[in-house]
C-alpha cells in the first residue's frame, strides 16, 4: 500500500514542519518540528501538534520515492538530476545535469519534473538527488534560468 504523507510550509515561522494531521472539514492542520512520536523514560509519548489555518500553510505531498541518497521526495522539493542525454546533432552522449522542481500533474493525475519535463516514478528517481525546496532554496532553481 502507498504511504500518504505531507509535511507543509509554514508562513508563520518560515520554515518546513511535519504535518501531524489534517482536519479537511474545518480547513486545519497540526504541524509539529519535533518527532510525531518519542521515547521518555522508557515510555512512548506522543507529540501534540500547533494548529494552523489552510491559509497558513502549504502542503507538500510525499511521492512516497527516495532519491538516491534515500531522502524522501516531497512536492516543491528541488532535484538535481544528472543524466545522460543523446546529442542528436552529434551523435553521441553527453552528461547533462539540470535542477527540478517536483509538482503534481493534474491533468496526467501524477508528479513530473518541472514544467512536465518528465513524469516522476520509481527508475528515475535512483537518478535524482534532492538539494532544497522552492520555500527554503528558490535561488538554486535561478541559477539554471540564466
Amino acid at each position: 500500500m502507498r504511504m500518504i504523507d505531507f509535511r507543509a510550509w509554514d508562513k508563520k515561522k518560515s520554515e518546513i514542519l511535519d504535518v501531524m494531521d489534517i482536519d479537511f472539514s474545518g480547513k486545519k492542520v497540526g504541524v509539529c518540528n519535533i518527532p510525531k512520536r518519542i521515547f521518555k523514560d522508557g515510555r512512548l509519548h506522543t507529540i501534540h501538534s500547533i494548529e494552523r489555518d489552510w491559509s497558513e500553510v502549504e502542503l507538500m505531498q510525499s511521492t512516497d520515492l527516495k532519491d538516491k541518497n534515500g531522502v524522501g521526495i516531497y512536492e516543491g522539493d528541488i532535484v538535481k538530476w544528472s543524466r545522460l542525454c543523446l546529442d542528436f546533432r552529434l551523435e553521441n552522449y553527453e552528461e547533462r545535469s539540470d535542477n527540478f522542481v517536483v509538482e503534481w500533474d493534474i491533468y496526467n493525475t501524477g508528479f513530473v519534473l518541472g514544467d512536465g519535463e518528465a513524469f516522476l516514478y520509481k527508475d528515475i528517481s535512483a537518478e535524482l538527488e534532492v538539494i532544497g525546496n522552492i520555500y527554503e532554496n528558490p535561488e538554486l532553481l535561478k541559477e539554471e534560468e540564466e
